[in-house]
């Protein structure tokens, strides 16, 4: 009977023992990868978040230039008439272009100052529209003022993935010729590296 009662004792303890074992979970603590991965998500929703912005800012202010319907006509410096192509300038000043906001003076001395002093005041800046009737440029960009090299970007409105002309290293007292084909529509032209806003070029059909 003893030995039988033993026996009966031992399989309920060893099974009791197995559920346990079974039923135990375990919980892993987060690694530094893991951490470091949810942590640059994070900054990236947020990096994200923040572009957005500033895009919708600019955007709006493009629209409000559209608005105001204030465009001035932007006559071509120089016409070659041998092959038809018209010359026209635009001068980069501090965080601007004298063309497109003649009236504006920037107290920005950094590139970042030029960003944040652009997103706050451009919504309440003039802003001349640019209008030319279409064909092929020389578009002439000068600067004769900032101590630093400048840039030049010009892109469809609708489009802004489609680059017309793009490039750099316009340091003081110099100045670069893009060679475009402007086509009617609608175009914006800008700094990126002291950054400006972005302006709005017009093309309007060539009279015959």
């Amino acid at each position: 009977m003893n030995y039988f009662l033993s026996i009966a004792f031992f399989s309920i303890g060893f099974f009791l023992t197995a559920c346990a074992s079974t039923s135990v979970v375990t919980h892993e603590e987060p690694t530094n990868e893991n951490v470091l991965s949810i942590q640059t998500e994070e900054n990236n929703e947020l990096n994200s978040e923040s572009n957005d912005e500033e895009n919708i800012v600019i955007r709006l202010a493009t629209d409000q230039m559209l608005a105001q319907n204030e465009a001035t006509m932007i006559r071509p410096v120089l016409t070659l008439q041998s092959n038809q192509i018209h010359r026209f300038e635009l001068t980069l000043s501090n965080c601007h272009f004298e063309e497109a906001e003649p009236s504006w003076n920037s107290n920005a001395t950094t590139a970042e100052e030029c960003q944040h002093e652009n997103l706050t005041t451009f919504s309440t800046r003039e802003q001349q529209v640019l209008m030319i009737p279409a064909g092929q440029y020389e578009i002439l960009i000068k600067n004769p003022y900032i101590d630093r090299e400048l840039g030049f970007w010009l892109r469809s409105m609708n489009h802004p993935e489609n680059t017309l002309a793009t490039g750099g290293g316009i340091g003081l007292n110099e100045e670069e010729i893009f060679d475009v084909q402007l086509l009617p529509g609608s175009y914006l032209y800008s700094c990126p590296v002291s950054p400006t806003p972005d302006y709005l070029l017009v093309v309007q059909e060539a009279n015959p």
